[in-house]
């Protein structure tokens, strides 16, 4: 905890204002560590066990800024991500989330390593590739009221479901293509333990929140793969002027 405190401290950008939740701790290692950060002026908030998506929706309510970077006690963010982020969204107001690349350092579990990948909604409705350790801007927060903090059924996945809200209504994702925060691997995560019938309710709830733009996309790539069977080299020349001469994705009607 004190590692990830000092690497927020440590931020070029200055103005950072640093708001811990314990989520119903019963260390009591923990909770000298609390006091000792308390006594130092850190904000420290308890709340009775809820959760990791509540305590982050607390932590936002009890906090003041625009912009939100959340930042689990075992990980640590390098100085420039909060600047180089912070440019992103102030030049350009259509975004919402910022993301970058992690440094795995602990153990050498390779189930809890993943790729990041530029944003792509389709992407995002199989399966999450943005992590937590993001900058939000506090409007897109707002936007989707929160986290859902409905814990057993989103265990570990809260911050997918999130993205998925955030990106429904519209927000810019933008991925910053270098490694400005460190993430710790550890055995026996949730995130790597949550398999069978627990797999199955997430991806049930999910599917059932987000059922209508799920089956938007299905019907949109039904029509495209029709199109390309029709007329593929017709296909193949309008994406080539798209993707080389125009630089962007073909979308055909």
């Amino acid at each position: 905890m004190k590692e990830a405190i000092q690497s927020a401290k440590a931020a070029a950008y200055k103005d950072v204002e640093i708001v811990i939740v314990d989520d119903g701790s019963t260390d009591e290692a923990t909770r000298a560590c609390l006091q000792e950060l308390e006594s130092d002026g850190i904000r420290v908030i308890y709340q009775e066990n809820k959760g990791p998506a509540a305590a982050r929706n607390t932590g936002v309510i009890h906090s003041k800024g625009e912009y939100l970077l959340f930042l689990d006690s075992d990980n640590m963010i390098k100085p420039e991500y909060p600047s180089l982020a912070l440019k992103v969204l102030e030049e350009h107001p259509e975004v919402g989330v910022v993301y970058a690349n992690p440094v795995f350092f602990g153990a050498a579990n390779e189930a809890e390593r993943f790729t990041v990948e530029p944003f792509n909604l389709d992407r995002l409705l199989i399966g999450n590739h943005v992590d937590m350790c993001s900058v939000v801007r506090r409007q897109a927060w707002d936007d989707v009221g929160g986290f859902d903090d409905q814990r057993t059924l989103l265990p570990g996945c809260e911050d997918w479901e999130f993205w998925i809200r955030v990106a429904r209504k519209g927000w810019r994702f933008h991925l910053l293509h270098q490694e400005l925060f460190y993430y710790r691997v550890r055995e026996n995560s949730i995130t790597t333990t949550v398999f069978g019938d627990t797999q199955k309710q997430i991806i049930n709830y999910v599917t059932s929140k987000h059922h209508d733009i799920i089956f938007a996309r299905y019907k949109y790539y039904a029509r495209l793969y029709r199109k390309i069977q029709q007329k593929p080299f017709l296909f193949f020349l309008k994406f080539i002027y798209s993707k080389y001469i125009l630089r962007k994705d073909y979308l055909p009607d």
